[in-house]
């Protein structure tokens, strides 16, 4: 009996210490949101720096932000996967995934115009190319610079509004360069809309306690 109780008392013993230890080491929300979120910077970086280069600025642009807008729709999945508690937080990743599909669908349509009917310019593309590197590489010490909040919502906030002005710098150096309608359209389309979530995203941040 006596070995039968010291038994008992040694599983429970063990049992508490795993317990105690898996509430030690157990990972918050945050810390869950910010390794994913690292791994989808690190793949944005890599896309974007080694986009194809066509010889042609407007087939660039395309390639270029389809994979910027990708890594938007990753990082809204990302909130919305761990932890995101904010109503207009949740709302903006929600529009950010269902408008950005949308946005990479028409650029892969126009994308494949571009192709059937592709024209080069290596002197535009070369100067285009040189604006762009050093934006991809402002925007990355953006992220790397940003540090966490404490809440899941306003990382990602943070992170968003690093990732829109990215694009901004983006699409003003392609309105420079291009001379096709379409990529225009586009591209004042997506000034205006990204400016406009930077601004909504810097409030609503600041709103939250």
């Amino acid at each position: 009996m006596k070995n039968f109780l010291k038994k008992i008392s040694v599983l429970t013993t063990i049992c508490i210490s795993i317990t105690s230890n898996s509430f030690i080491f157990a990972e918050s929300n945050e810390e869950i949101y910010l390794k994913e979120e690292k791994v989808i910077i690190e793949s944005l970086e890599s896309n974007m720096s080694y986009a194809p280069h066509t010889g042609n600025v407007n087939l660039d642009y395309l390639y270029q932000m389809i994979q910027h807008h990708k890594c938007a729709l990753d990082m809204a999945k990302n909130l919305l996967n761990n932890g995101g508690e904010n109503e207009e937080v949740l709302q903006i990743a929600k529009n950010i995934i269902k408008n950005q599909t949308i946005s990479i669908a028409s650029m892969e349509n126009l994308m494949k115009n571009l192709i059937e009917n592709l024209t080069q310019d290596k002197a535009r593309e070369e100067k285009y190319l040189k604006e762009y590197e050093k934006i991809v590489k402002v925007m990355m010490c953006g992220f790397e610079n940003l540090k966490p909040t404490g809440n899941v919502d306003q990382d990602f906030l943070q992170s968003m509004i690093v990732h829109h002005q990215g694009a901004i710098d983006i699409v003003n150096s392609i309105i420079k360069y291009t001379e096709n309608d379409e990529i225009k359209k586009i591209a004042q389309e997506e000034l205006k809309n990204q400016q406009l979530e930077i601004d909504n995203m810097k409030k609503i941040f600041d709103s939250i306690k």
